[in-house]
């Protein structure tokens, strides 16, 4: 079985600190050890995804990186790019889904080529119908995938972590179209 992740960045996961990037693995590795995946495909976001990836180094499970676009991690800080990359260089797959720069759209093509080579999504999604983890979710929903939601795991771990979005719909056809077309 492949497994793809997503969800939310640091700000709506409790922060930045090694505290909650460590609660964060261990929520990954305690998923992996569950259900026993052939393989992860993270989509190396900072957050869950990395949080993911660093997961599957730890438990030695066989794991893709899926980059938006070269370049991706340009912007940030430089610790958060070496903790990147050291992590990058310990993928058993890395695959570079656009050419080019910077563009959103890019971050929606990542989601859907994560989503259409895997079985299956763990998400760490707080149920907020606006962003890229609400707009992948409502992608893996049009393929028919079985998404595993953690959040209340995250919240019984993180008990700062709340959400004003639990038991909404996801976004609509339109709605999410319109939200790409923004970007």
């Amino acid at each position: 079985m492949i497994i793809c992740g997503t969800g939310h960045r640091p700000p709506k996961l409790g922060g930045y600190t090694v505290d909650v990037f460590s609660r964060l693995i261990a929520l990954g590795c305690n998923y992996i050890m569950d259900k026993e995946p052939d393989k992860i495909i993270s989509g190396m976001a900072l957050g869950w995804d990395m949080a993911l990836a660093r997961a599957c180094v730890e438990l030695n499970i066989y794991w893709t990186a899926a980059i938006p676009f070269d370049g991706v991690q340009a912007r940030w800080p430089h610790q958060t790019i070496k903790a990147w990359s050291d992590l990058l260089d310990q993928a058993d797959n890395v695959h570079y889904v656009s050419d080019g720069g910077y563009a959103p759209w890019k971050m929606h093509k990542r989601n859907e080529w994560m989503v259409d080579h895997s079985d299956k999504v763990v998400a760490l999604y707080n149920g907020d119908p606006l962003g890229g983890t609400a707009a992948c979710l409502h992608y893996a929903e049009s393929k028919d995938k079985t998404v595993d939601n953690l959040w209340k795991e995250w919240m019984e771990m993180n008990p700062q972590a709340t959400s004003p979005y639990l038991n909404k719909p996801l976004r609509t056809e339109k709605e999410v179209k319109d939200v790409q077309d923004r970007d």
